[in-house]
């Protein structure tokens, strides 16, 4: 077969999709024709069809090789290369079959559309994508080759500067990470360093710089230019941050600047490229920099950022920019820059209506004046500093700015953050810019000097050290070398720093000349100061201001030097110079606050004038918070006053002022702030705030006595005395102290219950210093509270004597001040003690307080119009001639309180007002308590009005209130106390009070509610439980249910309290009255009897006169049969009720009277008066008989009790007839089981045979009209023993053993035991009764006693016994320390005696 036919065939094989058969064929040609084309192309795409690139390839290049202008084998290897992601091998060939159509002049559509497939087939490997678009620029062979790239090389350079950055961060990140690196902001040098290596290696090789050369060059799109220069530039700043030191560094440093050179040349707004130019210029001064320089910035970049600022800046003052050219440079469509080296740079038109919007952001018109004043400037910069945090130029700019206004604290940020900056351009860029660091470090050295002085001052000091070092003849790191000097007071040392530079700089020669007066040379350093204002160079009007204040200081400063004050023409010239000078000052800058601070003190000091000193004081103040002499004067001259509001308010902005405190730091009295403001706050009692004050004081000045004593009366006002001693205790110990300390560590002592102590130090004070009014108010304010602890204990004695000596200081105070508020507020207090004790006041008092009443003179009498009744002549109270010595007392009382409210100042604070009139509330309130007068209660009101109307979230005042309302008005009481509860929610007493409401009212369940919730508040309230106690009585009238409660209270009040007094006694005695047992009490009992009758006596010492409680006490005297104390008691209460019976005529004051001297007859008979027990009875009889009295149970009761009192006297007197026949006439009235066992005792013990045996009948008589009992068979059983009446002690005998477990346990005398056992002897019976009693009874020592005395003894220790008992025991165990305890236990047992006489030795 011939060779076409077999190409033939090959072509059909492949058409058939056949390459195995297509390769034989076509291998045959080749056998037949070697470098047949055809063939191989043929072996080349069937190879391709079986997927052997590497056959493929290999013909197709044969192909190329045998005919290279043939395109078909060019295509076959691109179709193959197309498939790989080898772009090396992709683009070999693609240049070959470039290099064919060039040469065949054909188009590289072709190509280009390859190369797009291409990149987008394997757009995601970077590598690939930037060697293939780089081969169609003109830095590849595409672009070479054909001149114009095939792809627009604008479009390839910008995918290579995307995917070229992407894998060199991609390659920086990896490589990082290998070397386990952590980036953070601040991390070692070391480290750093090695990520700088890291990031070079990759940096010094790359293309990417030049691709974005090429690309800025070719570039038309002025947006695009922008976004590349600035990408540029960014990228060059990273390259140079990693670079190393040396020529690298330098290059780049170098390329930097002049790019940046060139944009700001051709003005394209490219605002990076601005900013490192402007930063990297490094001048010296901002002035320096070229006008049109800082204008073109503004118009290329607006009111934003560092274009805001330039804005400012060459706007202000602080520029030596002309105004006129500044408006000039900004409104005109052209600008030339003759400062360029060329003469003229190029016209640069720009849009006039876009920049005035531009200019007119803050000003609408440029034609008038645009200077800018501070406060417009601080704005501008304020706003526009953050967007610019990154310019060195602004930092500078606002830290000057704010360091020219003496703000310090903002301008040390900012000076900060400028060193920061140029600490990161020195690391990262390797520029030093010397003049900007010079700068920054001299405002920074400024800041120090002044800011924080002098605790800053060795870094500033450091700072101009280091610049002089650099730069030994910088004038400004000289005088501010010489300016840490001066404020040192090293004036020697200032001097000869600024003698050097004074001749070529006013600033330092104005210093000088400050020096010298310092130093003494007075006429040399005004001389100096002089010559600076006559200076026409010094434009500076501040330093002219300055130099004014200082020269009227020296002339100040020699008065104070001149020994001899009387040189009168000296001082008055020196002081008139001054006073001239500072006029001449003020008239320059009205805001000096220096000058208005030193003029203040020649108004004070020299000319008398406190008010005009105290303007200029405050002038000062307002002006500048830093003129803290001025504020220290006005504290003084307010505490003066006294006005304690504006001390607080001035002591306060000085505390709160971070400047006013860093300058305290080296005062002579750094504390005088703090202690101020604990002062003012002491007298507003804010006591807490205060403590934090002194103790703030004291951080400043641990030596500050005052402060220590601010800080104890600060403890003592809030309560914690223990703190308060050891304040004092300190200060009189360890530091200067004087009699204040004294005084107030004796007011600690009394407060604190150390009476003794207190007073004893308070009077040795009074001997030194008898007019001192706080020393007199305090021993007036001991004597009363201990007067008052006295009474709480029940010392009613000392109690007024020590209100008698508390009413002599009070006339004390009276003569050292009569209108001294608290003179009169003691006075009612002390008068009130008297009043509580219903002890008459002693009539030289009496008539003293009238006195001293008489002698002030009241103003305003209107202040205190209650409607009390009380008649005031001239604002004096007027006396009723018939009044008594009590209703005078009372109303000196409430005069005394009236009064203190009279005489208090009107600036005194609303809270000590509000105080006074609450008091005189209470004074009206326990007025109405005393007479019962309902004006009294009436008048009570208005005043407790009147103090929440000026205090009105005091909780006390709405309590107070609603007691004084609850008898007029239930539901007012009810709003008071709620309102009370809101205010104060964890106050227990205001749910006290509520619930007394409530149980006036008959509500004993919200009554119950209120005082369970006050219990919840505060468990050891005991007038809760006693209100609990008595709400529950309410229900349960059951005296021992409600006992425990009453118990209680009285156990939480101490005993203390005269309600719980009360309740507990009347409690003690309703519960044997219910339970009817008035004899045989147990010792548990006995002791409940004795405490309660000690609780009454003490009662009464307080409410003498109180009948209930005199009833209730002498029930309870009867029960602890103490009845000589008991007659008295029964004489005053007759006397009270005789009283109160000739006022109202009532028929059950009568049938107390009756009950009362029938009680009071018993006493008589307990007390073996018997002849005044008959008179007392009949007397009783015969008011009992009185027909206005009902003949009900208790009126025949106090009968038969007065018939028995006077049968008993009879009996006891021996008129046994008598007695006998009174007793008849009880028994007539009355089946009493003990009116038949008293007579039957009477006849059988006084009687003959006869009168035995009608003793027996009645006691059988008895018997069969009421049942046996217990008392009637015991005495039938011992009047058998007694008669040997054999027949009747066997019924005795089975009578008593018959007797019910209840009924042997009620027997604690154990008398049926004892009986049984003497009928049993009498009988002959052996029965041991002890030992089955002692069976029921195992804790019975009476029983014991019987059986074993060991056994005994060790039951009556562990049990209440009786001491007579428990003595008897021991001694009848023989031994010598028993019989001891015995005699110890009960003297008055002759046994005890004769037991230890037998002990000791013959």
């Amino acid at each position: 077969m011939s060779v076409k036919k077999h190409l033939k065939a090959a072509k059909n094989a492949l058409v058939s999709n056949d390459p195995d058969s297509c390769i034989e064929y076509a291998e045959e040609v080749l056998n037949l024709e070697q470098d047949n084309y055809f063939a191989n192309i043929f072996l080349g795409k069937a190879y391709h069809l079986r997927s052997d690139a590497l056959n493929a390839t290999k013909y197709y290049k044969t192909c190329c090789e045998i005919d290279p202008m043939n395109e078909l084998g060019w295509k076959g290897l691109l179709l193959l290369a197309r498939e790989s992601d080898d772009y090396e091998s992709f683009l070999s060939i693609l240049k070959g079959y470039a290099e064919i159509k060039t040469k065949k002049n054909e188009s590289l559509q072709e190509i280009a559309k390859e190369v797009e497939i291409y990149l987008k087939k394997f757009e995601k490997n970077q590598d690939l994508c930037i060697a293939v678009l780089d081969s169609t620029t003109s830095f590849g062979f595409l672009g070479r080759l054909v001149g114009n790239p095939i792809i627009p090389e604008e479009r390839s350079l910008i995918l290579i500067i995307d995917k070229l950055k992407h894998k060199e961060e991609g390659v920086i990140a990896t490589n990082i990470k290998r070397a386990k690196i952590k980036t953070a902001n601040n991390i070692p040098l070391e480290i750093q360093n090695k990520l700088n290596s890291i990031k070079w290696a990759v940096y010094s090789k790359s293309m990417l710089p030049d691709y974005m050369s090429r690309l800025l060059e070719i570039c038309e799109d002025d947006d695009l230019q922008k976004k590349y220069n600035h990408l540029w530039l960014s990228y060059q700043l990273d390259v140079l941050s990693c670079a190393p030191n040396g020529d690298a560094k330098t290059g780049l440093q170098r390329r930097i600047f002049v790019a940046c050179e060139g944009i700001v040349a051709v003005k394209r707004d490219v605002r990076l490229a601005w900013d490192i130019y402007l930063n990297w210029l490094d001048p010296q001064n901002v002035d320096d920099l070229p006008l049109w320089l800082l204008c073109d910035y503004i118009r290329l970049f607006g009111m934003e950022g560092l274009g805001s600022i330039l804005y400012g800046f060459v706007y202000s003052d602080y520029s030596n920019y002309s105004e006129d050219k500044v408006r000039k440079y900004l409104t005109t469509e052209e600008t030339y820059s003759e400062e360029n080296s060329e003469g003229k740079r190029a016209v640069h038109f720009v849009d006039v209506q876009n920049d005035e919007e531009l200019l007119n952001q803050f000003k609408s018109d440029l034609t008038v004046s645009t200077a800018l004043n501070d406060a417009e400037l601080m704005s501008f910069y304020v706003k526009s500093i953050e967007k610019a945090s990154t310019s060195l130029l602004a930092c500078r700019i606002v830290s000057e700015f704010y360091l020219s206004l003496k703000e310090y604290k903002f301008g040390l940020m900012y000076c900060r953050k400028g060193i920061n900056l140029l600490t990161k351009v020195l690391k990262d860029y390797g520029l030093s810019l010397p003049h900007t660091k010079e700068s920054l470090l001299l405002d920074l050295a400024s800041i120090y000097t002044y800011y924080d002085a002098p605790k800053d001052h060795p870094r500033a000091f450091k700072l101009y050290e280091s610049i002089l070092q650099k730069n030994p003849s910088n004038p400004k790191a000289k005088i501010g070398k010489s300016l840490i000097f001066l404020q040192l007071g090293e004036f020697n040392k200032a001097k000869e720093l600024l003698q050097t530079i004074f001749d070529a700089n006013l600033e330092a020669k104005a210093y000088l000349g400050w020096c010298e007066i310092n130093l003494g040379n007075l006429e040399f350093g005004r001389n100096l100061l002089t010559s600076c204002l006559k200076d026409t160079s010094l434009q500076d009007e501040e330093m002219k201001v300055e130099i004014q204040w200082r020269l009227a200081h020296s002339y100040l400063q020699e008065v104070q030097e001149v020994k001899n004050l009387h040189d009168r023409y000296l001082v008055e010239g020196n002081i008139r110079e001054a006073y001239s000078n500072l006029v001449v000052c003020l008239k320059q800058d009205a805001t000096y606050a220096p000058a208005y601070t030193t003029l203040g003190i020649v108004y004070e000091d020299y000319l008398n004038d406190s008010k005009r000193a105290n303007k200029c004081y405050y002038k000062a103040f307002e002006l500048d918070i830093r003129q803290l002499e001025s504020a220290r004067r006005l504290v003084v001259n307010f505490a003066l006053e006294p006005d304690w509001e504006s001390v607080r308010v001035l002591a306060q902005r000085v505390v709160d002022s971070d400047t006013s405190r860093s300058i305290l730091e080296g005062a002579v009295d750094p504390a005088w702030p703090y202690r101020s403001l604990g002062c003012a706050l002491l007298e507003v009692q804010e006591d807490v705030k205060a403590i934090a004050c002194f103790q703030s004081a004291l951080r400043l000045d641990s030596k500050d006595t005052e402060s220590w004593v601010g800080l104890g009366q600060a403890y003592l006002s809030g309560g914690r005395l223990e703190a308060s001693i050891k304040v004092f205790n300190h200060i009189l110990n360890n530091l200067d102290s004087n009699w204040f300390t004294s005084y107030m560590l004796a007011l600690s002592l009394s407060y604190g219950g150390q009476f003794a102590e207190g007073m004893s130090i308070l009077q040795k004070l009074h001997s030194t210093r008898p007019k001192e009014k706080c020393i007199l108010t305090a021993l007036i304010e001991s004597f009363l509270t201990k007067s008052q602890d006295d009474l709480s204990r029940g010392f009613v004695g000392r109690c007024i004597e020590a209100s008698i000596i508390s009413l002599d200081f009070v006339f004390q105070l009276s003569e050292v001040d009569i209108h001294c508020y608290k003179s009169w507020k003691y006075l009612s207090e002390a008068i009130l003690i008297f009043t509580k004790v219903k002890n008459s006041l002693p009539s030289y008092y009496v008539n003293k307080i009238s006195a001293i009443s008489k002698r002030v003179a009241i103003s305003r009498s209107d202040l205190c119009e209650m409607g009390d009744g009380l008649e005031y002549r001239k604002g004096l109270l007027v006396e009723a001639e018939s009044a008594t010595h009590f209703d005078r007392a009372i109303s000196y009382m409430v005069q005394s309180a009236k009064t203190a409210i009279q005489v208090l100042s009107q600036k005194s604070s609303n809270k000590l007002r509000a105080s006074l009139y609450y008091n005189l509330g209470l004074i009206y309130y326990h007025a109405f308590t005393l007479t019962n007068k309902l004006l009294y209660l009436k008048c009570s009101i208005k005043p407790l009005q009147r103090a929440i109307l000026i205090e009105p979230l005091v909780a006390d005042y709405w309590i107070a209130l609603g007691n004084c309302t609850i008898l007029k008005n239930a539901r007012v009481a009810q709003h008071c106390y709620i309102k009370a509860s809101s205010i104060s929610s964890i106050n227990h007493s205001v749910f006290v009070n509520l619930g007394a409401l409530y149980l006036i009212a008959g509500d004993t369940d919200l009554a119950k509610i209120s005082f369970h919730r006050a219990l919840s508040m505060q468990p050891n309230e005991y007038l809760a439980w006693e209100g609990l106690a008595l709400s529950r009585n309410e229900r349960t009238p059951d005296a021992t249910s409600t006992f425990s409660l009453f118990a209680h209270a009285m156990v939480l009040s101490n005993g203390k309290s005269p309600l719980a007094q009360l309740l507990y006694g009347f409690q003690v005695l309703k519960k044997f009255a219910m339970q009817n047992k008035f004899y045989g009490h147990t010792i548990t009992e006995r002791q409940e009897i004795s405490l309660a009758c000690g609780l009454m006596l003490r009662y009464l010492k307080l409410d003498s006169e109180n009948e209930f409680a005199l009833f209730v006490t002498l029930s309870l005297i009867e029960l602890t049969q103490k009845f000589e104390l008991g007659v008295e008691l029964a004489k005053n209460l007759f006397s009270s009720l005789e009283r109160t019976y000739r006022e109202r005529g009532s028929v059950s004051v009568l049938y107390q009277l009756t009950a009362a001297k029938s009680q009071q007859a018993r006493l008589y008979l307990g007390s073996g008066q018997y002849g005044n027990a008959i008179m007392a009875a009949k007397m009783a009889m015969d008011m009992s008989e009185d027909d206005v009295l009902p003949r009900n149970s208790h009126v025949l009761k106090c009968v038969l009790s007065s018939r028995s009192v006077i049968a008993l006297s009879y009996f006891f007197n021996g008129q046994l007839s008598k007695a006998l026949s009174q007793l008849k006439v009880c028994l007539e009235n009355s089946d009493s089981y003990r009116l038949v066992i008293l007579l039957a005792q009477i006849l059988h013990t006084f009687g003959n045979q006869d009168a035995k045996t009608v003793a027996m009948e009645e006691l059988f008589n008895h018997i069969e009209k009421r049942d046996s009992s217990l008392p009637i068979t015991l005495t039938m059983g011992a009047i058998a023993i007694s008669e040997d009446l054999e027949d009747l002690l066997p019924v005795v005998n089975e009578d008593l053993k018959s007797l019910s477990f209840d009924q042997l346990a009620a027997d604690s005398s154990r008398n049926v035991p004892q009986m049984v056992h003497l009928i049993n002897r009498k009988l002959d019976i052996k029965e041991n009764v002890w030992q089955k009693v002692a069976f029921l009874f195992p804790n019975d020592g009476k029983t014991w006693s019987k059986l074993d005395n060991d056994v005994a003894l060790e039951v009556f220790y562990n049990s209440k016994s009786s001491s007579s008992s428990l003595s008897r025991s021991s001694v009848k165990t023989g031994r010598v320390i028993n019989i001891q305890r015995g005699i110890f236990l009960d003297p008055s047992q002759e046994v005890g005696y004769e037991a230890l006489v037998k002990c000791i030795p013959t």
